[in-house]
């Protein structure tokens, strides 16, 4: 009994860690998409000082915090911009492992979905409050800071830490799970997000998983960096192409290129209609062309 005990132990941590590899080998490498480039400049881009006044920081500013924090270790990354997914899906390992303790079949069901659905690798705040959730459920005694900071971390998707907290009420019973869980978890979460909240906007949208254009656009920023040199480079950028391209001339360093300047040596966007000039890249709708 106790081989098979150790033998289902070993599964587990095997699996897990398998899961964990993936999760990370596609936050490093998959392209980044539009919806990214746009969280980056308004949650990573900006001081820190100036996070909860920001247009919509009150549905990103724990995932702000965490990618800036990457990014001051790691550099601007791909891996970096989405390293508070990365940090949630560590947070649901850790929940997982001491919750299906003894009964393995639980973690093919509660793993492979979160990596097929890109729940994690991806950038934004939905990987933390999941992860933050799960930690919760797994260690009750400490549920009501944790759900605060799940709530905190994805207030658009708040009925995830709710549908934990109403488990919790049947635990421990309504008046201490009121003491435990709900004071703590509305407190902490009151505290994160008062001041954003105070300055109202959109909630910022979870970005989708990368497509065929979203790599395409990258292959044309290699080709871009490979002709451009080392000079100043003038750019016109379409307008739906500039998020991308800020975030990849922070990813490069590329402080030469010039987006907006006068007399653009180089035309980058994501339609085909442009004068006659010499095309450098063309795909899947984006062209590069001198």
């Amino acid at each position: 009994m106790e081989a098979n005990s150790t033998a289902s132990t070993n599964f587990a941590k095997s699996l897990l860690l398998l899961a964990v590899a993936i999760v990370v080998w596609r936050a490093a490498t998959l392209p980044v998409t539009a919806i990214e480039a746009i969280a980056w400049d308004r949650f990573v881009r900006p001081p820190v000082s100036s996070l909860p006044t920001m247009p919509s920081a009150w549905s990103g500013i724990v995932y702000g915090i965490v990618a800036r924090r990457a990014a001051g270790l790691f550099r601007l990354s791909e891996f970096s911009l989405r390293a508070p997914g990365v940090l949630g899906f560590l947070l649901y390992c850790c929940a997982l492992f001491r919750i299906c303790r003894g009964r393995t079949w639980l973690f093919v069901p509660f793993i492979i979905p979160g990596i097929l659905l890109n729940w994690f690798n991806l950038a934004g705040s939905f990987g933390l409050a999941v992860g933050f959730t799960a930690l919760a459920l797994a260690y009750p005694t400490w549920a009501g800071p944790l759900l605060g900071f799940a709530i905190a971390s994805g207030p658009q998707i708040g009925f995830v830490p709710a549908i934990a907290a109403a488990a919790l009420l049947y635990l421990f019973g309504m008046r201490k799970a009121i003491d435990r869980v709900v004071i703590p978890a509305i407190g902490i979460a009151f505290v994160i997000l008062i001041i954003p909240v105070s300055h109202g906007g959109w909630p910022l949208p979870q970005p989708a998983t990368p497509t065929a254009k979203d790599e395409a656009f990258r292959s044309a920023v290699d080709v871009l960096r490979s002709e451009a040199g080392q000079g100043s480079t003038p750019l016109f950028v379409t307008p739906a192409a500039t998020p991308l391209l800020e975030f990849y001339r922070a990813r490069y360093r590329q402080r030469n290129w010039l987006p907006g300047a006068p007399n653009p040596q180089f035309f980058l966007g994501v339609t085909p209609e442009w004068p006659t000039r010499t095309i450098l890249f063309e795909r899947e709708g984006v062209v590069l062309a001198r």
